[in-house]
């Protein structure tokens, strides 16, 4: 879904965000969400932390959220784990998204699907399905996966779903660059391709403080020299606020700060625009605030609308409306394009204004 459609086709949206920031609490829809179905995982990535594994979110408390969401102006949802495919309600669960007429999204490592599987998925009306891949060889996917035999489980379901996909699902693949798998790039762009040509492909930049992990400056431009060859790519790499690899967006790259303008006090709508509910039931404006601002609320124990008109949810929207975004937001690239997208929307909104006030003031 492209949001900034989303919010110019929305009736009155676009004005309610142009004035953010002297009213920050008007009732938005929320048009994109993303639901943790599940701590658990068959894998353990080297650079994936998940908290203690509890009972997975049931299908019927996804299907109140959806119903609620869906009547606040949801469109697309995304479903995600720990591994999606471990819970016992997955099929259930897509089938309640798709009946209620939502683009439905999933993450997955690709572990889990079978021949079988993927023919039920390309059935089912799911809209995209992202597998990771992290190394074009079971070397190296494989240890930054922490299973022996991923690899091999993970090329197969990429090409299962790409042979049965039609128009739909959507097959993308996602690489987590690191330092242990840069060398590796222009390999797994060549694999995607051997696979098949309408697979989409998205490189991700590690998120973890561990600096082991991170790549440095030169090998960020290498990459982004790299990607002009590379068909496959779906969105240019390290995806930060601005058109050009500037020295000071390059540093910030380097220390994992994506967002980094957002920091500097220009808005991320998500907090008007998208949730995030994790599979403890707890929800936040987006997945990357999880555990580092307060909850708007735990669904378990309250309605979602109670949750979202809220105290916790107000001073989220008030904070950033203010500039004061939360020091996590510098390390975000996920909705660095969106932003930029609905400013320039925004833009144009504002200088229409200006052009009708002169022709009033000339008259």
């Amino acid at each position: 879904m492209n949001i900034a459609k989303a919010v110019a086709s929305s009736p009155g949206l676009l004005e309610k965000l142009s004035l953010i920031q002297t009213d920050p609490l008007q009732k938005t829809p929320v048009l994109s969400a993303k639901i943790k179905l599940l701590w658990q995982c068959n894998l353990a990535c080297v650079f994936c932390s998940l908290p203690k594994p509890s009972p997975p979110i049931s299908r019927e408390k996804v299907a109140e959220i959806l119903r609620s969401l869906k009547s606040r102006g949801l469109l697309k949802i995304h479903f995600s784990g720990g591994e999606a495919f471990l819970h016992p309600q997955i099929n259930g669960i897509i089938e309640d998204a798709v009946a209620l007429g939502l683009q439905v999204n999933l993450t997955t490592n690709g572990t889990l699907i079978t021949k079988e599987v993927a023919r039920w998925i390309a059935d089912s009306g799911v809209h995209s399905i992202s597998i990771s891949l992290d190394g074009a060889s079971a070397k190296t996917h494989d240890k930054l996966r922490g299973v022996k035999g991923a690899f091999k489980a993970t090329v197969r379901a990429i090409g299962h779903l790409a042979r049965m996909s039609k128009k739909r699902p959507v097959v993308r693949v996602n690489t987590v660059v690191t330092s242990r798998n840069t060398d590796d790039l222009d390999a797994i762009h060549s694999l995607v391709l051997s696979i098949s040509k309408k697979i989409k492909w998205k490189l991700i930049p590690v998120d973890t403080d561990d600096k082991t992990l991170r790549v440095n400056g030169d090998t960020i431009l290498r990459i982004m020299e790299a990607a002009r060859e590379w068909k496959a790519l779906d969105v240019p790499p390290f995806n930060l606020s601005g058109d050009l690899m500037d020295a000071g967006r390059l540093t910030a790259a380097v220390r994992g700060e994506y967002g980094a303008a957002i920091r500097r006090g220009r808005i991320c709508y998500a907090p008007w625009l998208t949730l995030f509910v994790d599979a403890s039931g707890r929800a936040y404006p987006c997945c990357m605030t999880r555990g580092r601002i307060p909850t708007y609320g735990n669904v378990n124990r309250e309605s979602l609308e109670s949750a979202l008109s809220g105290e916790n949810a107000r001073m989220a929207r008030m904070n950033m409306a203010s500039g004061l975004a939360p020091a996590i937001c510098a390390k975000c690239d996920d909705f660095v394009a969106e932003n930029q997208a609905i400013e320039q929307l925004i833009a144009k909104l504002r200088a229409g204004r200006n052009e009708t006030t002169h022709i009033g003031v000339r008259r």
